[in-house]
C-alpha cells in the first residue's frame, strides 16, 4: 500500500516537472520567435532606408534603433490581446421591481430606479432593487418623523440624487458606444452600492434607536406598575 502510494505521489511529481519544463520550453519558443520576429521587422527597416538611398552605416543604425521598437510594439500587442475586451454590457430591461414602492410623492423616484435598471448587469439588478427598498424605507420613514434629522437628511440626498444620476447617465448612455456603456454601467453599480450602504446605515441606525426607546419605555413601566402595585 505504502509503495502505491509512493508511486502515486513519484507519478504526480513528474507530470508537475513535465508541465514545468513544458510551460518553459513554450515560454522560450515565444521569446525566441518574438525576438525573431523583431529583428526582421528592424532589417526590414534598415533594408528599407538602404534602398531609399540611405548610406550602410545609418541604415545599419536606423535597423539598430528600430529593433527595441519592435520588440515593445509585439509586447503591447501581445498585452493588449491578453486583455478583456469590453463589449456591450449584459443590460436590457430589467425583470418587474416587487419591493416597497414610493409614494405617489416620490414617483419621480421610483422612474429613475428604472431607468437606472435598465442600464445594469441583470448580475446586478438584485443588489439595485435592495438599495431602491432600503430607500424606499428611508422615504416612509422620514415622511413619519421631523425629529430625527438625519433620517430626515438621508432621505432628502435620496430625493435629490437618484433622479439626477439617472438623467446624466442616460444622456451619456444615448450617444455612447459599447466601451463607454461598459464604463457607465460599472459607474452606476458602485454609485448604486454607496446609495445603498448609507440608506441602511440611516436604517440600522433608527431601528437600534427606536429600540433603545422600546426598552427604556419598558423600563419606566414596569416601574410604574411596581410602584403601584406593590406599594
Amino acid at each position: 500500500m505504502l509503495a502505491l502510494i509512493g508511486l502515486a505521489f513519484a507519478l504526480l511529481a513528474g507530470l508537475a516537472i513535465i508541465g514545468m519544463v513544458l510551460a518553459i520550453i513554450v515560454a522560450v519558443v515565444r521569446f525566441v520567435a518574438m525576438v525573431g520576429l523583431a529583428g526582421a521587422i528592424a532589417t526590414g527597416v534598415g533594408l528599407g532606408f538602404r534602398l531609399a538611398g540611405a548610406d550602410v552605416g545609418p541604415a545599419v543604425l536606423i535597423g539598430l534603433l528600430a529593433f527595441p521598437f519592435a520588440i515593445w510594439l509585439l509586447l503591447r500587442r501581445r498585452r493588449r490581446t491578453r486583455s478583456p475586451v469590453h463589449s456591450e454590457p449584459d443590460v436590457g430591461p430589467a425583470p418587474a421591481y416587487s419591493g416597497p414602492a414610493e409614494s405617489a410623492a416620490d414617483a419621480v423616484i421610483g422612474v429613475a430606479w428604472e431607468e437606472l435598471a435598465d442600464m445594469v448587469p441583470r448580475a446586478h439588478t438584485i443588489a439595485l432593487f435592495e438599495t431602491r427598498a432600503a430607500c424606499a424605507e428611508v422615504l416612509r420613514l422620514a415622511g413619519s418623523t421631523a425629529i430625527d434629522l438625519d433620517l430626515v437628511a438621508c432621505a432628502a440626498f435620496i430625493r435629490r440624487n437618484v433622479p439626477e444620476l439617472a438623467v446624466r447617465n442616460a444622456r451619456l448612455w444615448a450617444c455612447d458606444d459599447a466601451a463607454g456603456r461598459v464604463v457607465l454601467s460599472q459607474g452606476i453599480v458602485e454609485d448604486v452600492a454607496r446609495l445603498g450602504a448609507y440608506a441602511r446605515r440611516e436604517l440600522d441606525r433608527a431601528t437600534l434607536q427606536d429600540r433603545r426607546a422600546d426598552r427604556d419605555g419598558l423600563t419606566a413601566l414596569r416601574l410604574h406598575i411596581a410602584a403601584r402595585a406593590d406599594g
